[in-house]
C-alpha cells in the first residue's frame, strides 16, 4: 500500500472508533495499520490491550491478538524476553487454542536457539 492508502485506512478506523470505541474490528485493523505499515508498535500493541481488556473478549480473537503482539514483540523490537512472557501468557489464557500449540512450538524453538547460541564457541 502506498502511504497515502495506510493513511487513509488509519484515518477510517480512527473514525470509526470515535463514534463506536468498542468497535473491535475498527481497533483490530486499526493496530495492524500501525505495527505493520506505519512502524509505531507500542501503539498497535496499546489498542491490542484495549480490545483484551474489554470484558469477556471471544476467546479466539483474545488469543490471535496476544499472538501478534509476540510476534511485533519478535519482528519488528526484537525484544525477546517481553514475546517470551507474551507467549506464556496466551498459553496460560486459552490453552487450548491454536495459538496456544504455536505458541508453545515457538517457546521451545527459542529455547532450543537459546542453548545452541550458548554452547557455540565465540568467533
Amino acid at each position: 500500500m502506498s502511504p497515502s492508502e495506510v493513511k487513509a485506512l488509519a484515518d477510517k478506523c480512527v473514525e470509526k472508533l470515535r463514534k463506536n470505541p468498542n468497535d473491535a474490528t475498527a481497533r483490530e485493523r486499526f493496530a495492524i495499520l500501525l505495527a505493520e505499515q506505519l512502524g509505531q508498535v507500542d501503539l498497535a500493541i496499546e489498542q491490542l490491550e484495549l480490545l483484551l481488556a474489554m470484558p469477556d473478549p471471544p476467546e479466539q480473537k483474545a488469543a490471535e491478538w496476544l499472538a501478534l503482539v509476540a510476534a511485533w514483540r519478535m519482528k519488528y523490537q526484537q525484544n525477546w524476553d517481553a514475546a517470551k512472557l507474551g507467549l506464556k501468557r496466551l498459553i496460560q489464557l486459552y490453552p487450548q487454542t491454536p495459538q496456544a500449540f504455536a505458541a508453545q512450538r515457538r517457546l521451545s524453538l527459542m529455547e532450543t536457539e537459546e542453548k545452541f547460541r550458548k554452547t557455540r564457541p565465540a568467533n
